[in-house]
């Protein structure tokens, strides 16, 4: 059997899990991702994951600020399908339209829950009991296209974000190319997603790690373990009469006897915590901004609970 022609779109470890699965069953005309960003302290710019494995199997790799810049170069690719996960750009329709077998999505949710653009971190954030992947026929709207397979997952409620994603990809992988051979000989039939079950989650900022008296300790946990390695959870602490962020590292729930006079930020023995509005939270390790990263014994005595 000839194998299809495959542009593939995406640019994190989400995505370059599934590229990896595809070249044994796939020709890959070219890989398109994200430009490198500067990350770190010194702004160093460093190729992201897809990046990596496009030029490690020597897969024509483009790396546009915008995808729409590229129509001419992907046409001449002559694409069977496009195959997109994790991108991080609105691809324009005519794009997407350019393969004759348009442009197939890989969304790690069960659509139409979790639309957008962090669904992993949202299936923990809201304490879903099942997740999985999509695989989606592209429009012009997000996430809203007719859906080709799925595959579910089931949560422990115990799973980090990266852990999640790591299973998430590997579905995904297994999900595309048992399924993508079936779709191309058109003995597959999309269909449209309830439309009025969809929900929606939004881009991160560091400002959604943010917790305090209010926050519950299901809702800090579940924060704590949706937002590694960024944004992490975080609060506020005053130093020499001025406001400290405080990036909590390692935590883990108190469940210890706790005073209702409790302050805030206190320590019991050798033990650093964190009062919240039904509970505590032991910090085992955290960052004071401007410090370096310290144990809980460290933080009692630079803190002076």
């Amino acid at each position: 059997m000839v194998k299809p022609r495959v542009l593939f779109v995406g640019t994190g470890f989400f995505a370059a899990t599934i590229l990896e699965a595809l070249f044994d069953t796939s020709t890959l005309v070219g890989a398109v991702t994200q430009p490198p960003r500067p990350q770190g302290k010194n702004k160093e710019r460093l190729d992201n994951p897809v990046a990596v494995v496009a030029k490690e199997k020597n897969v024509p790799l483009l790396t546009p600020d915008k995808i729409g810049t590229s129509f001419e170069v992907l046409e001449a690719l002559t694409p069977d399908v496009l195959v997109v996960a994790d991108y991080g750009q609105i691809i324009p329709e005519r794009i997407l339209l350019l393969p004759p077998h348009g442009a197939l999505n890989l969304h790690p949710s069960l659509l139409p829950r979790h639309r957008g653009a962090t669904p992993i971190e949202s299936a923990i954030l809201e304490g879903d009991d099942i997740t999985g992947v999509t695989l989606m026929v592209m429009d012009s709207k997000m996430d809203h296209g007719p859906v080709v397979a799925v595959i579910e997952h089931k949560l422990s409620g115990n799973e980090t974000v990266l852990e999640l994603e790591a299973v998430l990809a590997s579905k995904a992988a297994a999900l595309l190319t048992s399924t993508l051979p079936n779709y191309l000989e058109g003995t597959v039939t999309p269909h449209a997603q309830e439309h009025s079950k969809a929900t929606f989650c939004k881009m991160l900022t560091r400002e959604k790690g943010y917790i305090d008296g209010s926050t519950t300790v299901l809702q800090a946990l579940r924060m704590y373990r949706a937002y590694q390695p960024w944004p992490g959870i975080w609060t506020t602490v005053t130093v020499n009469n001025k406001p400290k962020r405080l990036k909590l590292l390692k935590v883990k729930e108190w469940k210890d006897f706790l005073p209702e006079d409790t302050n805030v930020l206190f320590r019991n023995d050798d033990k650093l915590g964190l009062k919240l509005a039904d509970g505590a939270l032991i910090i085992e390790e955290a960052q004071l901004e401007g410090k370096k990263v310290q144990p809980a014994k460290d933080l009692i005595n630079g803190l002076r609970v």
